[in-house]
């Protein structure tokens, strides 16, 4: 199976937050997982994004989009 440089990162990313499970990997794996699609238990699919701030930095919060009116979680 061939990977794509994004899935690459993706499975590395991973692997290193099953070797080593703390808060950087775990970071990691947010940043690598933007835009990824992910499924409800129900099965609806959903992406997510982490919002800029002002200065263009990432912040905390994660956009949640699984139709048209998204939800933020801070």
């Amino acid at each position: 199976m061939q990977y794509t440089d994004l899935e690459q990162q993706r499975k590395y990313v991973v692997e290193k937050l099953q070797e080593q499970p703390d808060p950087e990997h775990l970071w990691e794996c947010i940043l690598a997982f933007q835009g990824y699609e992910f499924r409800t238990i129900s099965g609806l699919p959903f992406t997510y994004q982490l919002k800029k701030g002002k200065n263009g930095n990432l912040t905390k919060e994660l956009w949640i989009d699984r139709r048209k009116n998204s939800k933020s979680l801070a």
